[in-house]
């Protein structure tokens, strides 16, 4: 079993590789991906992909490189591991397709040849193909190389038998070429094999996978990738040579559940040349460090083509395919790439209220986009989108990353999957606008167990026998948070000290502690992987009454800093720092055949269960609260910056609620607004707070209530105003206080 770590960055360089190429580099520790960022043209569509179109029918050709470590023979990063586990034993003697050092995998990762939909086996052609509906159709052929460590360092300048990753690939690419050149396993030696007809005498798309490297011998550890364009040649079998146009180029390790794996760093550096170069990371494929910036505090995890080690469900996501415009010629005629029951399903408030049924989403692309109504000026769009993926069903690649290779974890559960996107909702335009630098980590998955405040426990660490085998970090699920709280799949941040938070300060959970019957006992190995509680499943809402809660979420846009890798910087970018409360509410209801009903409704204002509600708050329309219900206005614990407020002592300014100009809000029954904790709560101007029946607000000590000028506070029948001591009451010159009843009570407590 590999160990997933939780990673810690080490250092930043750039550096110049031959005249023609200029390559940024991160590097990470292993099992965290890390790739260049390439200097791209421009394109005008994000659908024309970044360096490869995404409807293609191309051949990859596949250099897979065996390390023979004879001058630092102690380097090997393998070299304790014997034959018998590894499905692609180690070298002794340089060669080319050597029939004892071959892989055993080949035919397991791509198809030969092209293949009916119903044949097609290999993981990485099955899953592009799946994704894109059969319109990227990748097959492949491969050459080994046993290469002598002491002909890859021949012509440098070295010590200690060290190489880079590009002398490594230009010295295998001389030996291919002073062996004869290309002579391939499956017998695909020509130059038509490789090339586009608009791109003649081009090997379009190469990689290059690598046995047994290592950060200082060969730059990648396991698991670790980019993607890089280069001017080297090869050797056909005509006498002449052709350019390696792009390459994937990563180190696999000698063992082959990467394979089955199909989150596995191949496929997210061939999800680059789809999307983009670091500043499209998202899905949970990203890592602390990106080199443009991210757009939340925390780390995410998710799923979709960019993922990789952070990774839950291994499909594509919906965006990936509206962003690259692949839709199915069966199941959806409408216009828009964003549709469900062959209906469009890319909404906003102004179009209504609107049912649609959501079909599997890997097999029909259903899915729903719905635009958040309000967000801070200036700030980003947000979007949630909501898909049904059936699970252990549908027959498609879909399930939790790890499950088709580990017996403990369990496949997931069939259910609606949704996420936010935050911005990039520009498809044509400026390379720049489309893929805007800063943003990454876009997409914010939505978990239905909801968003709580986290702490590390003592001790935090456990030992979880899946996957890992071994230590891992566990998390302590303390109280809801629904609006500014962090859910399973984003990473957590110590709420304590004093310092500015660095990325040390950060740590995910693989096992978290659960509350229940009047205890915290363990549950749901890997949750930042994905379990099976983050999909909302059966009959259910999501609106203002749940957690987690349709309304836009808060970001952070900021970068690590090259002076020091562990603190964080704000980027000058606009943030949304305002919960808006709307009427949206989504309504699911599971139909026989698995299929969803999804209903969105605009004007459910009411809130039917207790909330606690924390951050900057405002209600732009109605609110209306009954029944008992008890909203309660807190602290946030969950870090939402960087440096401590001075008023909270917290990561996180004071709660703040807003009712702003024109709105209404309205209690009735024995229902109570209870302000605690330093919070207070802000009555506009032109606004209007009715309290009536038995409803009561409180005070309660440290925080405050302000009228001001002609907003209107209105108390009916038996309603209470209760201002515990050192609870403050400000009522502003022109502020309105209505009392219709004598029973009313003012206490002070």
């Amino acid at each position: 079993m590999k160990k997933i770590l939780f990673i810690a960055l080490l250092f930043l360089v750039r550096f110049t590789v031959f005249s023609q190429t200029t390559w940024d580099i991160r590097e990470i520790n292993p099992n965290e991906e890390q790739h260049t960022e390439i200097l791209p043209t421009v394109f005008d569509n994000s659908w024309d992909g970044a360096y490869i179109n995404p409807n293609l029918k191309i051949r990859m050709l596949n250099i897979l490189i065996n390390i023979i470590y004879d001058v630092t023979p102690d380097k090997d990063p393998f070299k304790n591991v014997p034959d018998s586990v590894t499905q692609w034993p180690h070298a002794v003697q340089e060669g080319i397709n050597d029939t004892v050092t071959r892989p055993r995998w080949l035919e397991d990762l791509f198809d030969i040849e092209e293949e009916e939909e119903v044949n097609i086996h290999g993981m990485l052609t099955k899953k592009f193909h799946e994704s894109s509906f059969g319109n990227l159709h990748l097959t492949g052929d491969f050459i080994v190389v046993d290469i002598r460590q002491s002909y890859i360092i021949a012509e440098l300048q070295v010590q200690n038998g060290t190489f880079s990753h590009i002398d490594l690939l230009s010295r295998t690419i001389d030996y291919i070429n002073d062996n004869g050149g290309l002579e391939t396993i499956f017998g695909h030696n020509l130059i038509s094999d490789y090339e586009l007809p608009d791109a003649n005498d081009t090997i379009h798309l190469c990689s290059v996978i690598i046995r047994n490297s290592r950060e200082d011998y060969g730059h990648f550890n396991e698991n670790n990738g980019a993607v890089i364009t280069s001017k080297l040649k090869i050797l056909f079998n005509d006498g002449e040579s052709y350019q390696l146009r792009v390459v994937l180029i990563f180190c696999s390790g000698p063992f082959n559940e990467w394979v089955f794996r199909s989150t596995n760093v191949m496929s997210h550096e061939m999800g680059h040349t789809l999307f983009g170069d670091n500043k499209m990371h998202c899905g949970g494929g990203n890592g602390w460090i990106n080199n443009s910036g991210r757009v939340f505090l925390q780390l995410m995890g998710g799923y979709g083509l960019m993922g990789q080690s952070h990774t839950g469900l291994v499909s594509a996501n919906a965006f990936d395919r509206w962003w690259l415009h692949w839709k199915s010629p069966i199941y959806n005629t409408t216009d828009s790439y964003i549709a469900a029951g062959n209906q469009v399903s890319d909404i906003t408030i102004e179009d209504g209220n609107k049912t649609f049924t959501l079909r599997d989403f890997v097999t029909t692309g259903d899915a729903i986009r719905i635009k958040l109504p309000y967000v801070d000026e200036g700030a980003q769009n947000q979007y949630i989108w909501l898909e049904n993926h059936k699970i252990g069903t549908n027959g498609k690649i879909d399930f939790l990353t790890y499950s088709n290779t580990n017996d403990c974890r369990p496949q997931g559960k069939p259910g609606i999957y949704a996420y936010y996107q935050v911005g990039k909702d520009i498809l044509t335009g400026e390379h720049q606008v489309i893929r805007p630098s800063g943003q990454s980590d876009h997409l914010k998955p939505i978990s239905a167990e909801g968003n709580y405040n986290y702490s590390k426990p003592i001790p935090a660490i456990q030992y979880v026998e899946c996957v890992a085998g071994s230590s891992m970090q566990r998390a302590q699920k303390n109280d809801p948070n629904p609006f500014m709280g962090t859910n399973d799949l984003m990473a957590h941040f110590t709420n304590t000290g004093n310092d500015t938070l660095k990325v040390s300060d950060a740590f995910v959970a693989y096992s978290k502690n659960h509350y229940i019957n009047g205890g915290w006992i363990d549950n749901d190995s890997l949750p930042f992987l994905m379990d099976e509680h983050d999909p909302f499943k059966g009959e259910c809402f999501f609106n203002l009454s749940t957690n987690p809660a349709p309304v836009p979420t808060t970001t952070y846009y900021n970068e690590v800093s090259r002076g020091d890798m562990k603190t964080i910087e704000k980027k000058p970018i606009t943030d949304n720092n305002t919960i808006y409360l709307s009427g949206l509410s989504i309504y699911m209801k599971p139909l026989e055949n698995g299929d969803y009903r999804v209903s969105i409704d605009w004007q459910r204002n009411t809130i039917e269960n207790d909330v606690v509600w924390t951050g900057k708050i405002i209600l732009t329309e109605r609110l209306y609260v009954s029944n008992g219900s008890v909203v309660e206005l807190k602290q946030n614990l969950t870090p939402c910056q960087i440096t401590k407020d001075n008023f909270s002592n917290q990561y996180a300014p004071i709660t703040e609620f807003f009712c702003n100009e024109n709105s209404l809000m309205a209690y009735s029954g024995q229902s109570k607004l209870d302000v605690s904790e330093k919070s207070k709560i802000h009555i506009l101007s032109s606004s209007v707070a009715t309290f009536e029946d038995d409803a009561t607000l409180t005070i309660k000590a440290g925080s405050e209530l302000i009228v001001e000028s002609c907003a209107n506070l209105v108390f009916k029948g038996q309603a209470k105003l209760i201002v515990e001591q050192d609870g403050i009451l400000t009522i502003k010159q022109g502020g309105n206080v209505f009392i219709d009843d004598i029973n009313l009570s003012l206490i002070h407590i």
